[in-house]
Parts: C-alpha cells; sequence; structure tokens
C-alpha cells in the first residue's frame, strides 16, 4: 500500500479532517446505540408499543457503526483508510516538524509544540494492518463476507460465516481509531474534536414526553371511563 501522493498542507489537512471526521460519526453512532439500549430497561413499555420502530432504529445505528469501522479500518490500496493515513503521515514528516507548525500556527509557544515519535508511528500502522493485529483482520473479514460483499457460499451451506465482533472488540476498535487521528490531529494543528455531542441524550427527552403522553392518555381514559 502506499501512501496518498499530497502537495501541500492543505490537502493533507482534508485527508485529516475526513478521517477525524468519520472516527467522530462512528462513535457518536455507537454512543447513541449504547444509550437506546440501555434505556430499554426504563422505557420497556414505552418502548414497546413501537417496537419495530425501536429494533429497526437499534439496528440502523449498529450497522452505521460497522460500515463506518470497516471504512476507518479500510485496507484497500485505493481507498482512504487509518493504515493509508499514517503511511502519508510518514512520506509527510516535514508537515509535522517543529518549524510547520510554529509557521501553521502563529504564536503558538515552541514548548508546546508536540514531535511525531518514529516507533509509535510504527506501531500505530500494525495496529491499523490486517495483517498484523488480529481484530482488524477480523472487522475486515466480516466486511469483505458479510457488510460490503455477501459471500454465497456460507449461505448455500448452511455454514456460518465470519463471526461477528463483540461489543467490547467494537468499541476498542472505535477508541483505538479515535485515539490516533487525534494524536496526529494534535501533532499538525494543535487542535481536538471533542467526543460528546451536543444533544446526544436528546433520546431521553423524547422517551420522557412518550411516557408523559402515555400518562396523560390513561388519565383521559379513566376519566372518560368514570363518566
Amino acid at each position: 500500500m502506499n501512501p496518498v501522493r499530497v502537495h501541500s498542507e492543505r490537502e493533507f489537512e482534508r485527508l485529516l479532517d475526513r478521517l477525524e471526521r468519520d472516527a467522530h460519526r462512528a462513535l457518536d453512532h455507537w454512543q447513541l446505540f449504547k444509550g437506546l439500549s440501555r434505556a430499554i430497561r426504563s422505557y420497556r413499555a414505552e418502548m414497546e408499543e413501537a417496537s419495530v420502530f425501536w429494533n429497526l432504529a437499534l439496528s440502523a445505528h449498529f450497522d452505521v457503526v460497522i460500515f463506518r469501522l470497516a471504512r476507518l479500518y479500510d485496507q484497500e490500496s485505493s481507498g482512504l483508510g487509518l493504515k493509508r493515513f499514517l503511511l502519508t503521515v510518514k512520506a509527510t514528516s516535514k508537515y509535522f516538524s517543529e518549524s510547520a507548525v510554529l509557521q501553521r500556527l502563529p504564536g503558538y509557544p515552541s514548548s508546546l509544540a508536540r514531535k511525531i515519535n518514529p516507533s509509535t508511528l510504527q506501531n500505530d500502522i500494525r495496529r491499523v494492518s490486517a495483517d498484523r493485529d488480529h481484530l482488524v483482520s477480523r472487522l475486515w473479514k466480516l466486511r469483505n463476507q458479510s457488510v460490503s460483499h455477501v459471500d454465497p457460499n456460507p449461505i448455500r451451506l448452511a455454514a456460518s460465516s465470519a463471526g461477528g465482533l463483540k461489543r467490547s472488540e467494537i468499541e476498542t476498535l472505535l477508541k483505538r481509531g479515535l485515539a490516533i487521528v487525534t494524536r496526529y490531529s494534535l501533532i499538525y494543528r494543535a487542535s481536538l474534536v471533542s467526543t460528546k455531542v451536543v444533544g446526544a441524550d436528546d433520546y431521553l427527552q423524547l422517551l420522557d414526553l412518550l411516557r408523559r403522553g402515555r400518562m396523560s392518555l390513561a388519565a383521559q381514559k379513566g376519566l372518560i371511563r368514570s363518566h
């Protein structure tokens, strides 16, 4: 796999922006999926009244996470995933030099300027490579057999296809990807994006309104029957 050919810092920054956005969007959907799953315990009655909707919503958020995760760890030589991005970082190390950082960020204290650690970069590349990390390998197999493509042979033979990932493993890959993108964003432009989305728990307000609506309807029915 070759690095992406970039001709300027601006071109490189567009790649960084895209990877950072993908990593955060995957985590956003994962947090919402987990939140809705937990909410079932407290709002079971409300969610069961529209069980098809909520089941589809949960499935949709989970699918989005897997799709985005597979794209984030893309192993195709023509795509943009973490592995190719890190190879691009390695090939454009001049963009991460102290002089380049201070030129991009006028007034930024030189004492705070971070530098790329070659051994950390190599380890990051290893941790996003399917041929060197077992979790990434399983994700890529899942992507090729069940997500982006469907392998017909396990279906026709009624055999098990690529095994899924446990929730803990999905979370590990999400946090790993986000940590890697954040590391190089901090070095490159001394900034990071918050992992907390404003309004991330809006679904709780919605469920509370559903509960209030159910209670109001129940009260109205009680009044009607009493007459």
